[in-house]
């Protein structure tokens, strides 16, 4: 907790709506359930394990956990505003608990251990989900083409348009609407 409440400068824990903390070697997220109002949170570059404590943020709109250590997305159902989200380079391998996430509309799995079309199926509970990274995977590199890997999530998760790389989807995620696309970029 005073982690948070350090790198937030604040008294009040329920009155943080944005916590930012990139490449500081943070575990676990420890008390950030305690921010209440938080609806931004972005901690890339960390040696998180897990998204424990993610469930109690109901006001939690866009979350980066990308380049931790993370094996699981459990614990994401208790965030029922989340409409974007960022877990590229990581260690995920299954996406039910996305299921969960009906607002989420980006979506970041690049550089995962996503090896089924099986896994890719949980997305099209998602009727929202525009922005979708599955670079790095090798459920992509076993459709054979980025053209054959586009045509099959696109048969998967049908909310899904294609275009070549949206603007700003490399980017930080941020609040505006994004241009509706599936990704698959060879590295």
């Amino acid at each position: 907790m005073q982690a948070i409440k350090a790198a937030t400068l604040a008294d009040d824990l329920d009155d943080v709506q944005e916590f930012v903390y990139c490449d500081k070697g943070a575990c676990e997220l420890g008390q950030i359930s305690a921010c209440a109002s938080l609806q931004h949170a972005s901690l890339p570059f960390n040696h998180l394990n897990s998204l424990r404590g993610v469930a109690a943020l109901r006001s939690l709109r866009s979350l980066n956990v990308s380049h931790n250590n993370i094996h699981s997305l459990a614990g994401l159902a208790g965030a029922p505003q989340l409409t974007m989200l960022d877990v590229s380079h990581n260690k995920i391998s299954a996406l039910a608990p996305l299921t969960a996430c009906g607002p989420l509309r980006q979506l970041r799995l690049d550089h995962n251990a996503i090896t089924s079309a099986g896994e890719v199926l949980y997305l099209a509970a998602l009727t929202g989900l525009r922005c979708l990274a599955l670079r790095g995977n090798a459920v992509v590199a076993a459709c054979g083409s980025e053209a054959d890997a586009r045509a099959a999530t696109l048969a998967l998760v049908p909310s899904l348009q294609v275009t070549r790389r949206p603007p700003g989807f490399d980017q930080t995620l941020t609040e505006e609407e994004p241009t509706t696309s599936a990704q698959w970029q060879s590295d």
